[in-house]
Formats: structure tokens, C-alpha cells, sequence
């Protein structure tokens, strides 16, 4: 199926609550900077949340305090803690990169209900574009310096050659290869447009929201019974979908790329973290399958 995974395509970073409320509060900062400061958008909602979660660990009754959360709290305290580490991460290695994150993105990103399972159709163009910028920053931190905000809705410039990206969240299986057809069309538009015949599209596509819901935690005993179960998880998603590549038509649009963010449990430690997966896949019978590889890798080692 010409799968081409990341070195370290599952992320399992461990970070210290107190230290991701440091880096909310810098990024909080940054956005008042930006005339950003609407105190009720999803972001700050959730720095709230992850505020409390540090006090209970801190306190040594975070389990308590989230047994005693119920069901629709204890939704959206998780993922409120995956959404503000991926953001985070996001947003960090933009900057150090120094690329630009237009005002009007941000403002879109930091829209929509903060209870993921209460997202619909017509409320889901926040966590679309942060699915954007998410994209983005994994390929500022693999070092590089993508455009976001434009068409395509992400671009890069790689061994002086430029990549496009749309980027298409889905909310159900069916909708994988609407969303696959539909990505296809703009490459093509996006690549028709390009000055450079060495111009090449991906097509990523956010499986989060088709894996988790919204009530699903991830549990493992450790770091690595959670990659396994993650790889298990995009891996079957991939087999699943492989029989859609057939509908991207165009020879320069050359893989796809999966992503799955969802809250965790890791048992040994006690701690309730974000988990995130990126695997790249060529698409059989394109070109630039060399290419592919080695951004797979890129993306995987930093």
C-alpha cells in the first residue's frame, strides 16, 4: 500500500502541566499583542481547565477531581489539555521559525464550542483551520517555513521544491473519501496555478474527530503501549481508505497524510496527556515517492 510511516510518527510527550500553563500564559501574551484578547474564545476557555487540572496533580487529587468531574466535564477538561498542547506546539515553532500566522486564522482557529462532542457542521471552522496551523507547525518543527492562510491552505518550500497541502477534518467514515475527492480538486486548481512543473500536492486529512468523537480516552501503561495503540489505530484507518486513492486522479498530488490527536492515560505515571500521530502514505503509481520519504522523515525526527 506504499505506506511510509515517520521515524516517530507517534508522539507521546510528557509535558508537566505547570509548564504547559506557563506556555498558554506566553501565548496568551502574544495573542493580546495581536488585539486578540476576547476572554471567552476556546483557547483561554481551556487554559482554564488545564489551570485546574494542575492544581488537583499538584495537589495529589487529580484522580479525585476527575472522577468527581462527570461525563461532560471530564470531556472537555481532556481535551481541552490535547487541543492546548498541540496548539502550543503549534504555534511555538511558527514563530521560532519566524512565519507568519495571519490575524484572520488565528481569530477562526480560536472559535467553536470548547465540548468537542457539541461541534457540528456548522460550528467546525475553528478546530479546521487549527487542524491547519497544526499542520503547519509540524513542518516548522521539522525546520522548514510554511506559508498558512493562502491557497493551498498550507505550503512549503523543500529541496527547492514547493509542496502544497489542503488539509480536510472528517467526522465519519463515509466522509473520508468525499473529503480525499475534494482535496484532490483544489491540488489540482492549486497545482495548475503553480509556476514550477516540480511542484508537488499532499492531501492531509484529520481522522481525530472519526476516531474519538469526543468521549474516548486513550489508556496505556506507558509511553510505548500507546504508540502501539496508535499505530494500530491509523494503520487500520489507512487500510480502510486505501481503495479511495484510486479517485485522486492528478499524477502530482503523491500521498497522504493521516493525523489522530486524542486525550490519553498513561497508568504508570497517572498523568493525562495529548497523543498525536502523523503518518505519511505515497499514493501507488505516483511520482516522487523519494520525496515523500525523506519529508516523512524529516517530519519524524524533530
Amino acid at each position: 500500500m506504499g505506506a511510509l510511516e515517520c521515524e516517530n510518527q507517534n508522539t507521546v510527550e510528557i509535558t508537566a502541566y505547570k509548564d504547559l500553563l506557563a506556555r498558554m500564559d506566553a501565548i496568551d501574551a502574544w495573542l493580546n499583542s495581536r488585539g486578540l484578547n476576547q476572554q471567552m474564545d476556546r483557547i483561554r476557555r481551556n487554559r482554564t481547565d488545564v489551570g485546574q487540572l494542575s492544581d488537583a496533580f499538584d495537589e495529589g487529587r487529580l484522580d479525585k477531581f476527575i472522577a468527581a468531574a462527570g461525563d461532560d466535564r471530564r470531556r472537555e477538561l481532556m481535551w481541552a489539555l490535547a487541543e492546548s498542547m498541540e496548539f502550543v506546539d503549534s504555534v511555538e515553532a511558527l514563530r521560532q521559525q519566524g512565519c507568519e500566522i495571519p490575524e484572520r486564522v488565528l481569530r477562526t482557529a480560536l472559535d467553536g464550542p470548547a465540548d468537542l462532542l457539541s461541534e457540528t457542521e456548522r460550528s467546525n471552522a475553528g478546530r479546521n483551520t487549527m487542524f491547519e496551523i497544526a499542520m503547519a507547525g509540524r513542518l516548522a518543527r521539522a525546520g522548514l517555513h510554511p506559508t498558512l492562510g493562502e491557497e493551498p491552505d498550507v505550503y512549503v518550500e523543500y529541496n527547492r521544491r514547493k509542496i502544497f497541502m489542503q488539509c480536510k477534518r472528517v467526522f465519519s467514515a463515509a466522509a473520508v473519501s468525499r473529503r480525499l475527492v475534494d482535496a484532490a480538486r483544489q491540488l489540482r486548481r492549486d497545482l495548475g496555478k503553480s509556476c514550477s512543473p516540480h511542484d508537488c500536492g499532499i492531501i492531509a486529512i484529520s481522522v481525530s474527530r472519526l476516531f474519538n468523537p469526543g468521549d474516548k480516552l486513550l489508556v496505556a501503561r506507558g509511553e510505548d503501549g500507546l504508540r502501539e495503540k496508535l499505530h494500530a489505530e491509523i494503520d487500520g484507518l489507512i487500510r480502510a481508505n486505501i481503495k479511495d486513492y484510486r479517485d485522486v486522479k492528478e499524477p502530482k498530488i503523491v500521498g497522504v497524510l493521516y493525523h489522530l490527536s486524542t486525550p490519553a492515560f498513561l497508568e504508570g505515571v497517572r498523568m493525562y496527556i495529548g497523543a498525536h500521530s502523523v503518518t505519511v502514505v505515497h499514493i501507488d503509481g505516483k511520482s516522487d515517492k523519494a520525496l515523500l520519504h525523506d519529508l516523512a522523515g524529516s517530519l519524524g525526527t524533530h
